[in-house]
């Protein structure tokens, strides 16, 4: 039986590379380490309060912000941050000014890539979502060691295998947006999601105005209903959209679908003393008198959390009419966010595209999701000639 070292989880987790919801299994009694020491290396960590920014990209922002586009110039609409490359693949962190504050971006190119202004602009899923990167340091070698050590790193993060590489490599640039509500930055308030429809809006327009043409999107789970948000519905029909596991009959009724469905599990889990549902790192910013400012990261509850930042939006994408030419949506039919939506569609659509997955696609199909992106990369190349 082989033990894994505690460093190597503390290490992942500080990196961002395994979740925290991954170091329940990662810590079971299967990897050597006991019951008893599981619970004790997860309250700990659920306890943990840092006054410094989790490592990484909210590290990176907190400096950029703090320091390179405080002393930017004030009519300068795109501020570089900082620049890094890695398995190929050159990703730069981007300040983008709205008003007086600034909306992460993270840029991603193959290094090889000239800047040429062709964007697709990523909305990831959340809260607690990492915009598209890759990162700092990592190697071949590095997502081969994981697999040795029993991991499998999800295939977005290993730029051999990641669906974004079939984009990148017909010269497109992926723009990812650290919206409020990203691991980048929250501030844990009622509604932010309202915030999150600024940074998107922001954050398109200037790649619309810099193209001199709307954008294509990469929007996925919660990205959905932000960037329905953030655009409004007919804008965003005209757009070419991958829409990849939307909750079609709302944010509201998952929020009540998961409540119903869980209350045994949450009271079984607290009764034995065990963690609940999802948790992850969230790095808290708070109002103050001169503006926002960093206070510290925690680990939150994802099912605590999520109402309070959703509040009463709503957004079903059921009513989303999708027209552009390389536009879809793509289903999983074990997603219990789209199990009453499908049951009650038998019929399908030449635009929706079902999977035999879950939640997350690329864990249980991620052959046919990379052939969904490289669909989309030929079809935006087709479309611009």
């Amino acid at each position: 039986m082989i033990r894994r070292p505690k460093a190597l989880i503390a290490a992942l987790l500080a990196a961002g590379i395994l979740a925290v919801g991954a170091l329940w299994a990662f810590t079971s009694a299967s990897t050597g380490i006991d019951a008893a020491t599981r619970d004790r290396l997860f309250k700990e960590l659920v306890d943990s309060r840092s006054d410094e920014p989790k490592l990484g990209l909210p590290r990176d922002w907190h400096a950029c912000v703090g320091g390179v586009a405080r002393l930017a110039d004030k009519n300068a609409s795109r501020i570089e941050c900082d620049t890094w490359t890695a398995q190929g693949v050159t990703s730069t962190l981007v300040a983008l000014r709205e008003g007086d504050a600034f909306v992460p971006v993270v840029e991603s190119r193959l290094e090889v890539a000239s800047e040429d202004g062709r964007y697709v602009i990523d909305v990831v899923g959340g809260p607690g979502g990492e915009p598209f990167l890759v990162r700092r340091g990592t190697t071949d070698e590095f997502f081969d060691r994981l697999k040795d050590a029993g991991l499998t790193p999800n295939i977005w993060g290993d730029m051999r295998v990641s669906p974004y590489r079939h984009l990148m490599g017909r010269g497109f640039t992926i723009a990812s947006v650290g919206y409020w509500g990203t691991n980048i930055r929250t501030l844990g308030a009622a509604d932010e999601i309202e915030m999150a429809f600024a940074d998107v809006a922001a954050a398109v327009d200037f790649y619309r105005d810099q193209a001199g043409a709307e954008p294509a999107l990469v929007t996925t789970s919660l990205g959905n209903h932000i960037a329905l948000g953030a655009l409004g519905r007919e804008r965003l029909e005209r757009m070419n959209v991958l829409a990849v596991v939307p909750v079609m009959d709302g944010l509201q009724h998952h929020l009540q679908r998961n409540r119903r469905e869980n209350v045994e599990k949450r009271e079984e889990a607290e009764a034995k003393g065990e963690p609940f549902g999802e948790w992850t790192t969230f790095n808290i910013y708070s109002k103050t008198d001169s503006g926002i400012a960093f206070d510290h990261s925690q680990v939150l509850p994802l099912h605590d959390y999520v109402p309070r930042y959703v509040g009463g939006r709503d957004l079903a994408f059921r009513e989303v009419r999708p027209r552009g030419a390389c536009s879809r949506i793509v289903l999983g039919n074990k997603d219990p966010r789209t199990r009453d939506y499908l049951a009650a569609r038998p019929g399908r659509t030449k635009r929706l595209i079902v999977l035999n997955a879950d939640h997350d696609l690329a864990k249980d199909d991620p052959q046919s999701v990379r052939s969904i992106f490289r669909d989309l990369a030929q079809c935006l190349v087709r479309q611009e000639a």
